[in-house]
């Protein structure tokens, strides 16, 4: 079996427990950057809470300036009507 082929890395995936397919999200390369395989389930998980478009959560995850962890700028989500603030504290309340 070839690792470096989607279906390689998916089986790998499915071995490590991982049950469901890598999201196919435009702009990802996950053969060649393996980050973009957490980036796309992220993205996902984002596009499932808040009914945006794949590539739109996607564009929304940023990595930080300093050492830390990755972040979402809710405002690149493009929800009409939301409060940043107050859609932040639904969201967390969701992740939990």
């Amino acid at each position: 079996m070839a690792t470096l082929l989607p279906e390689g890395i998916q089986t790998l995936l499915t071995r490590q427990g991982v049950e469901s397919p890598i999201p196919n999200i435009a702009g990802t390369d996950v053969i060649n950057n393996p980050i973009h395989i957490f980036l796309s389930y992220l993205a996902d998980t984002l596009v499932q809470l808040t009914e945006c478009s794949p590539e739109v959560a996607y564009s929304s995850i940023q990595w930080p300036n300093e050492l830390g962890d990755l972040v979402v700028v809710l405002p690149r989500l493009k929800l009409q009507h939301k409060n940043p603030k107050t859609f932040s504290t639904e969201l967390k309340q969701k992740v939990r």
